[in-house]
């Protein structure tokens, strides 16, 4: 009896434990997306933004396992041009609402190309009903991400 107590005991922390771990890194991005939402996402523009090919995450990150090539391990360590411009306003992992919201509001007065001064700011792409990333990976976050997942 007492081994099945133990066993029970085990697999119970050990379930804990995996679920207490895969539930950390995502915690501060899900509040950027809240913080999206709450900011842009209002009526047929939610649709969008809520979009599990192309919104959600990958408003800021680029699905790599959809990228061409693609490439799996690799997470969502990959930004595209809007998760750039945001990271430009905000410390990584920030938790503070009003700071996030404040470096969405910064980032849409930001050229969505640099290079094109004729180019929409994020802002304008948003208010177009446009999602704001290019869904092109950043080439620095993609060889940051390469390194890590090789690392691995």
């Amino acid at each position: 009896m007492e081994k099945l107590i133990l066993s029970c005991a085990t697999i119970t922390v050990a379930v804990l434990l995996v679920f207490a771990a895969a539930g950390r890194p995502a915690e501060a991005r899900t509040k950027y997306k809240n913080a999206f939402y709450e900011k842009y996402a209002e009526g047929e523009y939610k649709a969008v933004a809520n979009d599990s090919v192309s919104g959600r995450c990958w408003l800021c990150h680029v699905n790599m396992k959809k990228y061409n090539p693609p490439e799996d391990g690799l997470k969502k360590r990959v930004r595209n041009n809007y998760g750039k411009a945001i990271s430009k306003f905000i410390k990584k992992n920030e938790k503070d609402q009003a700071k996030i919201i404040d470096a969405l509001e910064k980032a849409a007065e930001v050229q969505s190309n640099p290079a094109d001064a004729k180019s929409p700011t994020f802002g304008e792409l948003i208010e177009s009903g446009k999602l704001p990333g290019d869904g092109v990976a950043d080439e620095e976050d993609l060889k940051r991400a390469r390194q890590l997942r090789d690392a691995e």
